[in-house]
């Protein structure tokens, strides 16, 4: 319980990237869904959909669902026909792609061996998903 209390407490208290809300809110009114899929598991975070749902919602993070305790991001995006992963681990990247989704790696200090394409901020993101994502 010790171990929960405290995983939940840091997680919750942690900082927004810059300009995440403003362009995912942007993204949302202009029509995309938006997708919320994390790993977060019950066993770490007790009810990781309820813990999450709050982060999400204490920060004004509009989203169409939230998924969570589950590692296997590339079915996720199958099944839920998403077309494009943005995630910090480069594994979850991988697996999309393998299954013909597109994806990009968040740029962080423990993903930068890698040959996927990293993306280093949201203004990057929406300038790919508004205009490479549009123009095919």
């Amino acid at each position: 319980n010790f171990l929960k209390e405290a995983v939940a407490e840091n997680f919750m208290n942690l900082e927004v990237k810059k300009d995440s809300i403003d362009i995912i809110n942007k993204l949302a009114e202009e029509g995309h869904k938006i997708y919320f899929v994390t790993y977060r598991t019950d066993k770490l975070f007790g009810n990781a959909y309820e813990f999450s749902k709050e982060w999400l919602d204490k920060n004004n993070f509009y989203y169409d669902k939230l998924i969570v305790n589950r590692r296997d991001k590339g079915n996720i995006c199958v099944e839920e026909k998403i077309d494009l992963l943005i995630d910090d681990r480069i594994e979850h990247c991988q697996d999309a792609i393998n299954k013909g989704i597109n994806a990009f790696v968040f740029a962080s200090k423990y993903n930068s061996d890698t040959e996927l394409r990293r993306v280093n901020n949201w203004q990057e993101i929406y300038n790919i998903i508004t205009g490479e994502m549009n123009n095919g």
